[in-house]
């Protein structure tokens, strides 16, 4: 995002396919879901190996433990909140 005169404007978004636009649906539904009253998504990098954290956020990656394809793209007991650090260390194993 770019801030320009207190303004939040969002990049250009390109066109996303049916899949892209269903999971990125399901992701909000989710974090509105899990989220605090501040809006806020503590790090669940513990689960998935990593040194504890303990950062929450407002933009965190939802990561996929098994493989996205067929039904697991979207059971949400098979993915971890993870903040993108956390996210890319998990990747970069």
């Amino acid at each position: 995002m770019l801030k320009r005169g207190g303004l939040i404007k969002s990049k250009p978004i390109k066109k996303q396919g049916p899949k892209a636009m269903e999971w990125k649906k399901f992701r909000n539904e989710q974090f509105q879901k899990d989220c605090d009253e501040e809006g806020l998504i503590r790090c669940e990098d513990t689960k998935v190996g990593l040194i504890h954290c303990g950062v929450a956020n407002t933009n965190p990656d939802l990561h996929h433990l098994e493989g996205r394809d067929g039904k697991l793209m979207f059971d949400r007991s098979k993915m971890v909140w993870l903040r993108r650090s956390c996210h890319e260390a998990v990747h970069n194993r």
